[in-house]
């Protein structure tokens, strides 16, 4: 069997000029403008209704929450970006030392980049849960077509709806990560059948997705996350502005 050396040499943080490069292709998520209040002078001086002074104030606080999970996720990309761009096998034994280094470290980012989105969606589920009063509880929030039709602005709810639906093989790649056999590796599962009173063992050929297509799914899906942010970041504005 064969096998690979491992080397710690050639683990190199992306340098300067490589963030650089990369950073022209990663979206720049723009943060909301939920400001924050003072909960209890608010309250005390009668400025606002109390249900207002707790939407606001979790307005406010989710949306720092989301802020770091979007520099998180965009740092994300931009490291498993560098790693492939360096140069990377798809197959592992063609590697010389420093692909199979940068390999894995692509492998690892991409994993890690699918964990950030989701979970900025579900914080973004959250902001959107306390925008429009649907009265969900933390535990229940979850960025699904339960929460999104609830929304009463049309033109935002079939946004939402339609980029939900934009991103079918983005959450089928997280599921897999997450709670199924992972996509980026090769699955030499047999399978079993029944036929004519026998059982009968199949041998997979070991598909896996390459990493050109874990690449493409992320940029499209990270711009598609832009382009909702933006969409919303308008509609959130504009009731700030009239508030």
């Amino acid at each position: 069997m064969s096998s690979k050396t491992i080397k710690s040499e050639f683990y190199k943080y992306p340098s300067l000029e490589e963030g650089k490069i990369q950073t022209k292709f990663i979206p720049n998520y723009d943060s909301f403008l939920f400001k924050k209040i003072n909960s209890v002078t608010s309250v005390l001086n009668g400025d606002l209704e109390t249900k207002e002074v707790h939407r606001r104030n979790n307005l406010h606080n989710w949306n720092r929450v989301l802020t770091n999970k979007l520099f998180k996720l965009h740092e994300t990309e931009l490291f498993l970006r560098v790693h492939f761009e360096r140069g990377i096998q798809d197959n592992i034994i063609k590697s010389n030392e420093r692909e199979l280094v940068d390999g894995i470290q692509f492998q690892y980012f991409v994993e890690i980049y699918y964990y950030f989105y989701f979970s900025s969606l579900d914080i973004l589920a959250h902001i959107l849960n306390c925008f429009y009063n649907l009265k969900f509880e933390d535990h229940q929030v979850s960025f699904n077509k339960q929460l999104l039709n609830k929304i009463f602005n049309n033109d935002i709810k079939d946004l939402l709806i339609e980029f939900n639906s934009s991103i079918k093989k983005t959450r089928e790649y997280r599921n897999h990560f997450t709670h199924k056999f992972p996509k980026n590796e090769n699955d030499l599962r047999t399978k079993l059948s029944h036929s004519d009173g026998r059982n009968m063992i199949h041998i997979s050929l070991g598909k896996r997705v390459k990493h050109e297509a874990f690449l493409k799914n992320i940029e499209e899906s990270s711009k598609s996350l832009k382009i909702l942010l933006d969409e919303l970041k308008l509609e959130f504005d504009e009731d700030l502005a009239e508030s």
